[in-house]
């Protein structure tokens, strides 16, 4: 029989929730990861799960343990014997008592020992949705936090573009005064600024939103969030690591399906013990001086053992068509399976691919923001000599901060493909996050 009694998962929600060593700092991602999982419904829904299952296991378990019963009776009663035509009627007012205990234990019963293997099974289950609800949280906290970050850096980006253009345009407009620049050139420039100021409101809006989406998680809402200094270290991806693999084998969420697939097995095996004979024991003892009919007697007592054997020859069908139907419903869950393992292998290629091309782009978008840096020193350098015109010069900043952007792009994409490999392959943790957390800004 299978049978899992009380687990360590308790352990693994302590160090999950219950286990950050607190920096003191509010608004970084340690804590506001910390308070997603508190407050967060689907964590709270997956733990009642799991207590509906337990309840579910044990109720399983205890119907092949020893069933004891015991009972009373008292009686008044009242008897009257009818007589004939020459005898009188004869009344009679007398008490009863009857006291019995009674035992039972089953033998054998493979109807309720397969019940006790499905319900091991969807504990198990449930230990692992829960799990899977608790790394679900982390990684939503982890990449909305980073979604933060990107448009908060997006904005700082939008609004010192406009600054740099705004300060050009002044010098533009006394240009224009001595006749040194176009008309044309000069509104040029006038356009791209209210381009970035346009760019500006919708950065600001898409920060307000990204800092909506992570309350959604907290419960509140969160003004200010530690960040990414300059320059700071990506954690390294394994050049030699099988995600695909990994995912498959520790993939949470096909672990839980694959002790659903065993539950639904068992299942299958408890509808066609149907069809079994059960056997118990039973033991009794009674005390009474009532009769039948609750006719009064001599005092007796009275001890019974007893086989009983059940022999199940015709239901009109009914066990037959339940484990048809069990039957059916363990093969849905297979095809479920294969659906879902090739999910996790497609979202595991399609993370692996993110995450190595974003390493390549970050590369490259360093050369070209040194690139595009020196181009626009060039750039004035040659309006100053008459080479180029104003609005050359306004397009080459403008390419300079949108390699500066696709820089930051490219960093924060690669922690989110990284930070989803590692919840595909079951190795996000708590212990991920800190990691993270350690690059921070935290003061």
């Amino acid at each position: 029989m299978h049978r899992r009694r009380k687990s360590k998962l308790q352990w693994v929600i302590f160090a999950m929730v219950g286990g950050f060593s607190s920096l003191g700092i509010a608004d970084n991602l340690q804590q506001l990861t910390q308070e997603a999982l508190q407050q967060d419904p689907r964590v709270k829904s997956s733990e009642f799960e799991l207590e509906i299952r337990k309840a579910q296991d044990d109720q399983a378990f205890g119907q092949v343990l020893p069933q004891v019963r015991a009972s009373s009776t008292l009686t008044q009663n009242q008897r009257k014997l009818l007589g004939n035509a020459v005898d009188q009627d004869e009344e009679s007012d007398y008490t009863g008592e009857r006291y019995t205990v009674s035992a039972s234990q089953v033998l054998f019963n493979w109807e309720a020992f397969k019940n006790i293997e499905r319900a091991g099974y969807q504990v198990s289950q449930s230990e692992w949705r829960m799990r899977d609800a608790l790394a679900t949280v982390i990684l939503d906290s982890a990449e909305r936090y980073i979604d933060v970050l990107s448009s908060a850096d997006n904005l700082a980006l939008v609004k010192a573009e406009k600054e740099t253009v705004e300060n050009q345009l002044l010098q533009f407009e006394r240009l224009y005064e001595k006749g040194m620049v176009r008309i044309t050139d000069l509104l040029d420039v006038q356009t791209k600024r209210d381009t970035i100021v346009a760019d500006g409101i919708e950065a600001q809006g898409n920060l307000d939103i990204a800092k909506e989406a992570m309350a959604e998680l907290t419960g509140r809402f969160v003004q200010d969030y530690a960040a990414f200094p300059d320059k700071f270290s990506l954690p390294v991806l394994d050049p030699e690591a099988d995600w695909v693999k990994a995912s498959l084998a520790n993939n949470l969420q096909l672990n839980a399906l694959t002790d659903s697939l065993r539950a639904a097995e068992a299942n299958y095996r408890r509808m066609k013990a149907g069809h079994l004979p059960t056997l118990d024991f039973q033991l009794s003892y009674s005390d009474s001086d009532i009769g039948f009919d609750n006719s009064a007697t001599d005092g007796s007592q009275t001890t019974v053992a007893a086989l009983n054997i059940n022999i199940p020859l015709y239901s009109g069908g009914t066990t037959s068509a339940r484990a048809r139907e069990a039957f059916n419903q363990w093969q849905m869950e297979k095809l479920e399976y294969e659906r879902l393992s090739r999910e996790v292998s497609k979202q595991a290629r399609e993370a692996e691919v993110n995450a190595r091309s974003s390493l390549e782009r970050i590369t490259a978008n360093q050369y070209r923001v040194n690139s595009a840096e020196k181009s626009y020193e060039a750039m004035n350098t040659s309006f100053k000599l008459g080479a180029v015109t104003v609005s050359d010069v306004v397009e080459s900043l403008q390419q300079s901060y949108q390699a500066k952007r696709d820089l930051q792009f490219s960093r924060y994409n690669y922690l989110k493909s990284w930070l989803r490999l590692k919840y595909l392959s079951g190795e996000l943790t708590l212990a991920t996050v800190e990691d993270i957390n350690r690059l921070l800004n935290v003061n």
